[in-house]
């Protein structure tokens, strides 16, 4: 396999970086591995991604937390209906407490 160009880590001249040594100052392995490096460079970035994951989770409020019942939806449950929600001849959102669904009382 042969090696790509670097620079020696002790007197910055071109080398491959599969050599044992540098021919121009005689440092042993003097070109550091790229993977050592990116290896450190992914585990910063993965550090960076799971803090600021944990920060926004933290200074942001739950998006998908229930909002809690409006009395009228717990009136009407308790009175055992459901609420439905409808539009009137004007256009306005209404809310009504509808106590049976069966076809034989609007008659």
């Amino acid at each position: 396999m042969v090696g790509y160009l670097t620079r020696c880590g002790t007197c910055r001249q071109p080398i491959l970086s599969d050599a044992r040594c540098c021919p121009h100052c005689a440092v042993a392995k003097p070109a550091r591995g790229r993977k050592v490096r990116n290896a450190l460079l992914a585990a910063l970035a993965l550090g960076a991604a799971v803090l600021g994951a944990y920060s926004i989770r933290v200074s942001v409020p739950d998006l998908f937390a229930r909002a809690p019942p409006d009395r009228f939806a717990v009136a009407c449950a308790e009175k055992g209906g459901t609420v439905v929600q409808m539009r009137n001849a004007q256009g306005a959102a209404i809310q009504r407490c509808a106590l049976s669904f069966d076809d034989d009382v609007a008659k």
